[in-house]
């Protein structure tokens, strides 16, 4: 389990020995992977506006499922951050899934990660692209985990995601 201001990094995890490797959710869609040779280390820089909440990701190391739960708070909470675990330590459950580490609140994120939009927190989203005049320019149906918005011109765009009753709306900028 990781506490961890909106703006701070997250602990890195290293796994040793890895023979095969896969992330199962894009929950926590900022998260960097570095693979070198037999080692995996993930790590990361919560952004900003990142939701506060818990969050888990899911990954499979030489066929073992693993859970990296990371508890997001907001910045002016920082001081009173103190728990965070690095080790890779399996723990044992019923289901064959071993902890690592956090839960899931805000259920709706996204980020605009250079003309990729990835989305997390739900399995499926609708996504609509806007031009700042509100006319519609591109429009995603069910789409999962992220869309590819190389089809736009460069410029200023209004994205909208929305899950069920869930919804976030934000202007992006396109380079």
């Amino acid at each position: 389990m990781q506490t961890v201001a909106r703006g701070g990094e997250i602990e890195p995890v290293t796994f040793s020995g890895v023979q095969s490797f896969n992330r199962d959710t894009w929950n926590v869609y900022f998260l960097q992977i570095a693979e070198s040779g037999s080692e995996v280390v993930i790590s990361g820089a919560v952004p900003q506006h990142f939701e506060s909440g818990s969050f888990t990701e899911k990954f499979k190391v030489n066929g073992q499922t693993y859970e990296l739960k990371l508890t997001v708070v907001a910045a002016e909470s920082s001081s009173s951050v103190a728990e965070t675990s690095s080790s890779a330590e399996p723990v044992s459950s019923s289901e064959g899934t071993t902890a690592l580490a956090a839960r899931v609140a805000n259920p709706l994120t996204f980020d605009l990660d250079g003309r990729t939009l990835r989305f997390g927190g739900v399995e499926y989203a609708d996504v609509e692209v806007f031009d700042l005049q509100g006319r519609p320019v591109a429009i995603f149906t069910q789409a999962r985990n992220s869309v590819s918005l190389d089809g736009l011109r460069q410029g200023n765009y209004v994205v909208r995601i929305h899950s069920g009753s869930n919804g976030l709306i934000r202007r992006v900028s396109i380079k």
